[in-house]
């Protein structure tokens, strides 16, 4: 199977060469980059089912790693901060209270 940043890389690099001799040898700048953007668009279009499929295969190993990481960076910033932390939701929480009383 073509991974899909090859698949992409391939298909961008041949709609980009097709484009550019499909228009002869002198071509604007203009005309360059109305060419690029479409076959960008046109291999974005190609590659995407792809990228969506492989997102949703990997999903639950990352969003896994992604909670590990992120229950490591609560503890460390707990650890670190946490009765300065405390002190603010207070006053945030007190304020957010007065407030809301007007």
């Amino acid at each position: 199977m073509v991974k899909p940043d090859e698949e992409f890389d391939q298909g961008y690099s041949e709609a980009i060469a097709e484009a550019v001799v499909a228009s002869g040898k002198k071509i604007s700048r203009d005309k360059l980059q109305r060419l690029v953007a479409s076959a960008t668009e046109d291999a974005l279009k190609q590659t995407a089912p792809d990228v969506v499929k492989d997102l949703y295969k990997a999903a639950p190993k990352m969003l896994r790693q992604e909670r590990r990481v992120r229950r490591g960076f609560e503890r460390r910033l707990r650890k670190y901060w946490g009765p300065s932390l405390d002190v603010f939701v207070m006053v945030m929480r007190g304020s957010f209270e007065f407030g809301s009383t007007f």
